[in-house]
């Protein structure tokens, strides 16, 4: 079912079967086969919906094979908690041991995360401001980003982290784009439009 209606590469399919996952839930059904062709998506839809898990497949499914020395995709979420969240995602889903995941976030100190960016990777997570203020120091490397995602994008928006967004995305030459959140409002809206 997932290869057939999805267009999903044969080990991701087997990685998602492996997880529990059985059928695509209905945002996976409407936006995987654009988000592979690689069209630019927002979508709205409650918790628990599919969101995150929708990105990532879509993540995984583009970059097949790592490492490379510069991130190919960057996902911006609102805490480190939910940093943390999605980097276990791709844990659970993530077959293919070459693809390095960063994850950048306020902690004590920020030289690690330097360090594992120094040492390359092929997907970082982060939390806006962080990545904003890594890319400020010369750090995070935007020339290679194939894919930049918002998840939990109404949460940003409430946090006043707009600037940081728009900033990242319009330092990234041409990508992808994928925004997700609960709801939509006029100030997301202005966050998205350019």
């Amino acid at each position: 079912m997932w290869l057939e209606k999805l267009k999903l590469n044969k080990s991701l399919v087997r990685s998602i079967t492996d997880a529990g996952f059985i059928a695509p839930k209905e945002i996976q059904s409407r936006t995987m086969t654009r988000i592979v062709g690689g069209q630019d998506i927002i979508g709205i839809g409650p918790e628990g919906c599919g969101k995150t898990s929708t990105y990532i497949l879509g993540v995984l499914n583009k970059l097949r094979q790592g490492f490379e020395e510069a991130p190919r995709a960057l996902i911006l979420v609102p805490d480190k908690e939910r940093v943390l969240e999605v980097i276990e995602q791709f844990e659970l889903l993530n077959k293919n041991k070459t693809i390095r995941i960063v994850g950048l976030y306020a902690a004590p100190a920020i030289e690690p995360q330097l360090n594992a960016l120094a040492d390359g990777c092929d997907i970082v997570v982060a939390t806006p401001d962080r990545a904003r203020a890594i890319y400020l120091k010369l750090a995070l490397n935007l020339n290679k980003i194939i894919m930049f995602v918002v998840d939990d994008a109404e949460l940003i928006v409430k946090q006043g982290l707009q600037l940081p967004v728009v900033e990242l995305a319009n330092s990234i030459q041409k990508c992808q784009h994928l925004v997700f959140a609960e709801d939509w409002h006029e100030r997301l809206e202005k966050m998205v439009n350019p």
